[in-house]
């Protein structure tokens, strides 16, 4: 009968050195432009798309930025960059009127349609087969594995990721095909890659909002303390508009912004290896794709405001 033992510092770091060894299994992770494209390649483009769900306020930010330069021009009479004056007159001008350069709510189709939420819209319960019930299913299974205490049990736990991989896995092909490749590639790669993040990388454009240091070149394929000022200036300056029919969305922080950064990131990663994964593959691998989506399940939560705590009962005398 085996015995029970604690899950000590032993054990933790053995599993963080087996996912380190499996990290090329599943490709690279993400650390700049090159190491994206080769983790979203064909037929990886759904880790794209939620990449660019969870990195949709930049683009939202730079598009406010194209207006500013027209409404407030005395804020950027030295851009940087050669073609950013004619690439802010681009991005206004075409916004919403060109298969290339989407709207804030031609976006949020694309990304509703695939995953039944927006960035500033969770679901948790969508129902059915959808993409939330599936998500979550497989990171909760992977947490508990993650999370646990004790060893006895743990092939039981892995049995249980290997269930809802295959669901989740099954769900994200569904998606693959030309529409979805067409959205990724040219929709939202159009806006993202070659207008909004060479934009917000103009030395010209930092100044204008105080930030004297541009973001790194591999932003946002890396984390970057620079831009994420840049961002949060941006929204205190030119906050983000309420959708019709919805409460105006909350001011964008340093935090915020790294938040939905580090969830794009883990969560593409995650998604990858989910697609590459094959069903029934070997119990090394099933690690490695389990630490991905623990990672990804843990950038999840720092998304969630924590409770307010009530207040307590105070002396009246």
């Amino acid at each position: 009968m085996p015995t029970s033992s604690r899950k000590g510092t032993t054990k933790a770091a053995g599993d963080r050195d087996q996912g380190r060894e499996g990290e090329g299994r599943f490709g690279p992770p993400i650390a700049d432009e090159a190491s994206f494209d080769a983790l979203t390649s064909d037929p990886g483009q759904a880790a794209a798309l939620y990449f660019y769900l969870h990195m949709d306020h930049v683009v939202c930010a730079a598009h406010r930025v194209a207006i500013a330069a027209v409404e407030r021009p005395q804020m950027f009479t030295r851009l940087r960059e050669k073609g950013s004056a004619s690439d802010l007159a681009r991005l206004r001008a075409r916004y919403g009127h060109d298969e290339r350069v989407p709207d804030r709510a031609q976006r949020t189709a694309v990304y509703l349609g695939a995953f039944q939420e927006t960035a500033s819209r969770p679901v948790r319960d969508a129902g059915g087969f959808s993409f939330p019930q599936e998500r979550d299913a497989l990171l909760d299974a992977c947490c508990k594995y993650a999370e646990r205490v004790y060893d006895t049990g743990v092939d039981l736990l892995l049995a249980s990721v290997r269930n809802a991989h295959v669901t989740l896995q099954s769900y994200l092909a569904g998606l693959h095909g030309d529409s979805l490749v067409w959205s990724v590639e040219e929709t939202l790669g159009g806006i993202a890659r070659q207008l909004s993040y060479p934009l917000l990388h103009d030395a010209g454009i930092n100044a204008a909002f105080g930030i004297t240091t541009p973001p790194h070149p591999d932003w946002p394929f890396r984390e970057d303390a620079n831009a994420d000022k840049l961002l949060e200036e941006i929204d205190r300056q030119f906050p983000l508009p309420a959708v019709a029919g919805q409460e105006a969305p909350a001011p964008l922080t340093r935090a915020g912004s790294s938040n939905r950064q580090r969830t794009a990131i883990r969560g593409a990663e995650a998604i990858a290896a989910v697609l590459r994964f094959p069903p029934n593959g070997p119990a090394d691998q099933l690690i490695d794709m389990t630490s991905k989506c623990y990672l990804w399940a843990t950038a999840l939560r720092s998304l969630t405001p924590p409770p307010v705590a009530s207040p307590g009962p105070q002396y009246a005398g």
